[in-house]
């Protein structure tokens, strides 16, 4: 956790400071990063079926493509958002 330091100790900057921490895992162990892989699909998997059941059954398509481009949609910008805080305040 060599990215965090006294200010960035809560909060997003926690969370930016964890994923530096990561980065760098992924890096040095490719088991890390496969695991990180299969932790992400299974929480889009768990998420899309709840997000699928509480829809009705005439708009499930529609809100399981919603749901998946919102997901990777975070996924792309959520990084640099999360930077923009941590960096920008």
């Amino acid at each position: 956790m060599t990215c965090l330091n006294h200010r960035q100790s809560r909060g997003p900057a926690a969370l930016f400071g964890g994923g530096c921490a990561g980065v760098f895992d992924t890096q040095l162990n490719p088991r890390v990063a496969t695991l990180a892989v299969l932790a992400t699909s299974a929480g889009q998997a768990t998420l899309a079926v709840y997000a699928a059941q509480t829809a009705p059954a005439a708009q499930r398509p529609t809100a399981i493509g919603l749901f998946n481009l919102c997901y990777q949609l975070g996924g792309a910008f959520g990084p640099a958002i999360a930077a923009l805080i941590t960096l920008g305040g």
